[in-house]
């Protein structure tokens, strides 16, 4: 009798499963792997370059690059002008579509604000955006500005990652107006 019992919860089971629809979880891959239909499907990427104290430290004796992207005077041997370079040769190296002619990604740029601001937190240096060639070159045009005034970049040593994060949180969920950067609610028209 007990036998019957759980061939019947067995067979009662696997009905049960055929009944219920197949749910697929996206993975965290699925932002990188097949294709798109257009720039709105391109991942959104927010690069977020920490320009604290650190930033300008020159401690970790790094090498003086011997032949920098643009002039950076005595700043060719910190930390954040070899962040600055890096980021400048994978930006640089991203593929472009042969079919459409943009990188397929939707990249920005952000950093923490600097002593003199009026609250912690970060400011998007560079909005998210579709990287057309035009894009791309701004954007390289902006990190290397970025080297070129390497000592005005610097923020406080006593940044709040968790403000900056939050501004990040905002940006992507369209919480821009001043007026309600800290309230949960959308604008109600755009400006």
């Amino acid at each position: 009798m007990k036998t019957n019992h759980k061939l019947g919860l067995a067979a009662f089971a696997i009905w049960l499963i055929g009944l219920c629809p197949v749910i697929a979880w996206a993975d965290d891959i699925d932002l990188f792997v097949g294709t798109s239909a257009g720039t709105s499907d391109y991942p959104n990427v927010l690069i977020i370059l920490d320009n604290s104290s650190n930033w300008a430290a020159a401690n970790q004796n790094w090498p003086t690059d011997a032949a920098p992207p643009v002039p950076c005077g005595n700043d060719c041997n910190k930390q954040g002008y070899y962040e600055l370079k890096a980021l400048r040769t994978v930006i640089n190296s991203l593929p472009v579509d042969s079919t459409t002619g943009v990188v397929p990604i939707n990249v920005g740029l952000m950093l923490f604000n600097n002593s003199t601001a009026a609250r912690d937190g970060g400011y998007v240096r560079f909005a998210v955006q579709t990287l057309t060639g035009p894009r791309k070159a701004a954007f390289l045009s902006t990190i290397d500005t970025m080297i070129g005034n390497f000592n005005t970049e610097t923020a406080a040593s006593s940044v709040q990652y968790a403000a900056a994060l939050f501004d990040a949180f905002k940006y992507f969920g369209g919480y821009t107006y001043p007026t309600l950067a800290t309230k949960d609610q959308a604008p109600a028209t755009p400006w």
